[in-house]
């Protein structure tokens, strides 16, 4: 320990009665509670100087770094609750289009309900599979194939 030195300061009695209540509250003399309090300023200013070298600020960052991690919960949360209730309305989506194919299919001849699942697939972007299940290449389907339209243009759109 560096040998110390004495300071004298001049105080009113109220920052005088302040020091002694707070020293008394960390169990110390006035005088010890009156370095640590320049200790502590010392360390703050040199480590502002410091931090002040690289344009960064530490308070700064502790913060940053909790508004990332809040954030990041937050999104885990949202992203969890959204892809649920988007998975639901993706199924009572198909359920209607395997409705109204099978309500429509047979208004239509096969080339007409071919001729909409290739608008349906430049709509979407996505090739949908016309060959095998989703349109008969004959008259008369089962039941099978429309559900297989309707799935396969519900899982592209």
């Amino acid at each position: 320990m560096s040998e110390r030195t004495v300071i004298q300061i001049y105080t009113t009695d109220e920052n005088r009665e302040w020091l002694e209540q707070l020293a008394d509250e960390e169990d110390t003399s006035i005088s010890e509670y009156g370095h640590e309090m320049i200790e502590d300023h010392i360390d703050r200013e040199t480590g502002e100087h410091q931090y002040g070298r690289y344009g960064t600020d530490t308070e700064i960052e502790v913060i940053l770094d909790s508004l990332k991690e809040e954030l990041g919960e937050t999104l885990d949360q949202f992203e969890s609750e959204t892809l649920e209730e988007v998975r639901h309305i993706q199924r009572v989506r198909t359920a209607y289009l395997i409705s109204i194919w099978k309500l429509i299919k047979d208004d239509y001849s096969t080339a007409e309900q071919q001729l909409a699942m290739k608008f349906a697939e430049r709509f979407t972007g996505q090739e949908l599979n016309t060959e095998s299940e989703a349109i008969p290449a004959g008259e008369g389907s089962s039941s099978e194939d429309g559900q297989g339209s309707a799935g396969a243009a519900g899982d592209g759109a």
